[in-house]
């Protein structure tokens, strides 16, 4: 047989209609509804298409289903009982570590506290050498570095300020000064008398405060504030009548504190209404603008002779370690403070600030050989309380505020 004539012969044409009724299902196909034929790229776009539209509708379902299309998120929904577990462990730790830095910020306040009253007093009645304006100046250098270095390496975020301007310093002068009267009446008053006397009439500062904020502020005082002032200025002076140490020279000194104190407060909430200044910036200023105030008082009172005379003083590794201290604890206690506040609250760094009186009062009987009759030791508590009182007072009032 001739297979092969069978297989060579041309194939009969399609009947009519055939071809474009093939190419018009292949278009269909393809996704295409034009007459014309699609090129590649059409069709590949048209496909691209018709997968988003589906992918479209599949989430739409989905999202109406209520769940999600991710599938991590998809199996964060099925909460297993570890899983619980394990949230519930996070969230201790959280809660722990969140306690463990408001105790170590009220440590920390509390310890700067103690250190700059404690490490005042040493310098001002242990050493037998008379610079007490030579003294503040180091502290003011000191601090000065430490605040330039804490703001050069940002050491924390807070210690921000610009840079030395003539302009804002003489601004700030009239409030230096105040500020250099009650660094040197404070370090007098350390001479002279007890840390728990000291402590005591601290408290009395608020009682001029409040009445020049009366006076010049028109700020209103309410009968708790005054309740509070009478305990305290009652106890402090029947303490001080009591005072088997007392010292008339000391409680001039002591007085004087206050009322620089007062007037250094009372001064710079009128200066800072014109001066923007941080706080970190008031401690530069403040500092850096009291070193060319108290030299040429340390020159006339002879104490750079005193210094050359007393070298071996002043070459003690304890004295110029006590020096460090006192002249750190002002900026540390800043940095202290700031933490406290911001891990605690207003309440809880106010009364930390009250309770601290007690252990400083304690820590200076007992490191100081101080003598304080039991009459004089209940009178000191009063006037303690007193200050408790007012510490609440000025809370509740900010809190109905």
């Amino acid at each position: 047989r001739n297979y092969s004539a069978t297989y060579l012969a041309p194939a009969a044409p399609p009947p009519a209609g055939t071809a474009a009724r093939e190419q018009k299902s292949s278009r269909g196909r393809a996704g295409c509804t034009h007459p014309r034929p699609c090129s590649p790229v059409a069709t590949a776009d048209r496909e691209e298409g018709a997968r988003r539209r589906s992918r479209s509708r599949s989430a739409s379902l989905t999202e109406e289903a209520g769940f999600d299309e991710h599938p991590a998120a998809t199996e964060s929904t099925i909460v297993t009982p570890k899983a619980k577990a394990n949230a519930g462990r996070m969230g201790q730790t959280k809660e722990n570590a969140s306690n463990s830095s408001a105790l170590f910020a009220c440590l920390a306040y509390s310890t700067c506290s103690i250190a700059m009253v404690l490490s005042n007093k040493a310098l001002a009645a242990t050493f037998p050498i008379n610079i007490p304006i030579m003294l503040v100046v180091f502290q003011c250098v000191a601090a000065v570095v430490l605040v330039e270095c804490a703001r050069k390496f940002r050491l924390h975020p807070s210690v921000t300020y610009k840079d030395f301007n003539l302009d804002i310093a003489l601004k700030w002068l009239p409030v230096n000064v105040c500020f250099v009267a009650m660094l040197m009446t404070s370090f007098m008053s350390f001479k002279y008398l007890n840390v728990p006397m000291i402590t005591v009439f601290k408290n009395l500062t608020n009682v001029i405060i409040v009445v020049g904020d009366w006076y010049w502020h028109e700020q209103a005082v309410t009968i708790g504030v005054v309740f509070s002032f009478g305990i305290m200025v009652v106890g402090a002076g029947a303490a001080a009548a009591t005072d088997v140490m007392f010292s008339a020279e000391g409680y001039f000194w002591m007085s004087m504190n206050c009322c620089a104190t007062a007037s250094y407060v009372l001064y710079m909430k009128s200066a800072t209404k014109n001066i923007e200044l941080s706080k970190f910036g008031m401690v530069y200023y403040n500092n850096l603008l009291s070193i060319p105030l108290l030299v040429p008082f340390a020159f006339s009172f002879g104490e750079f002779a005193t210094i050359s005379n007393t070298m071996e003083v002043v070459t003690d590794p304890m004295f110029i370690s006590i020096n460090l201290v006192a002249g750190s604890m002002g900026f540390f206690l800043n940095l202290a403070s700031l933490w406290c506040v911001s891990s605690t609250s207003a309440t809880t760094y106010a009364l930390v600030g009250s309770v601290n009186k007690i252990p400083v009062s304690l820590l200076g009987v007992w490191l100081f050989q101080t003598v304080i009759t039991a009459q004089g030791a209940s009178y000191i508590i009063i006037s303690m309380c007193g200050g408790f009182i007012y510490s609440y007072v000025k809370l509740q009032e900010a809190r109905t505020r």
